[in-house]
């Protein structure tokens, strides 16, 4: 993770502790997180908070929204198109019978 100027000067200026009461399944997570990252629990904190954007779950649910209409969409054109096709498969059923019976 690239850590940007201003993120590198927020490390310069004096750290504050503050504790924070978390459920021990987030803790859990956050320690195996830093863990493999090889930072601190804390290093781990910021980084989320430096990430957290309230804005961008908007963003993300929109997009996801309009996919969910696209498929849907798709899913519909899909099912007109096998509608049309079994019409055709049913027709050319009948006719092979009909054939076929006429030949016999």
């Amino acid at each position: 993770m690239k850590i940007q100027a201003e993120k590198i000067a927020a490390l310069d200026e004096r750290m504050e502790r503050k504790p924070v009461l978390m459920p021990p399944d987030l803790i859990r997570k956050t320690e195996r997180l830093a863990q493999e990252a090889k930072v601190s629990f804390a290093e781990i904190v910021r980084r989320a908070l430096w990430d957290y954007d309230p804005g961008k779950q908007a963003e993300n649910d929109s997009t996801l929204e309009a996919l969910a209409d696209a498929l849907l969409q798709s899913i519909r054109e899909t099912g007109d198109y096998l509608d049309k096709l079994e019409q055709k498969l049913d027709t050319t059923h009948r006719e092979l019978e009909k054939h076929r019976h006429g030949a016999e």
